[in-house]
């Protein structure tokens, strides 16, 4: 028996599209915060300093601009990386909405009887039963 999975992993409904957002702010806008207060902190202590030499001046610029893209990259990796695990976490709840809703589509539309169809690691199976119990009822 082949096992039963859903083809695409990001399914473009609005719930899913909103939980990637939510991920996505959450960590932009933070990361965003943080270094542009790393920036701040830094040319500070650098303009309080009464007498800074050319020389230094001059090693400080190398070592922001080497800093600046280990932040980028390590930023869009993160980033990238974070919004992997979303999608993969998002798809085990929006999958199985779907498939309910349709379910129930297809019960008002055609008279379908019997349990819903569910999968077994299914993160909404506690649902499905409790449906299925429901419907059993009538």
């Amino acid at each position: 028996m082949e096992k039963e999975r859903r083809k695409k992993i990001f399914l473009a409904i609005p719930f899913q599209r909103n939980i990637l957002t939510v991920v996505c702010l959450s960590i932009a806008i933070p990361t965003a915060i943080a270094i542009s207060c790393l920036y701040f902190l830094f040319f500070k202590i650098i303009v309080q300093q009464p007498k800074i030499s050319e020389a230094v001046i001059f090693n400080l610029i190398s070592l922001v601009r080497r800093l600046n893209l280990v932040l980028l990259i390590s930023s869009f990796i993160f980033l990238w990386l974070m919004l992997k695990i979303t999608l993969r976490i998002s798809h085990r709840l929006v999958g199985p909405l779907m498939r309910l809703e349709r379910e129930l589509s297809e019960r008002l539309v055609f008279d379908k009887k019997g349990p819903l169809l569910v999968r077994k690691k299914d993160d909404l199976k506690s649902l499905f039963d409790k449906i299925n119990k429901l419907l059993a009822k009538d």
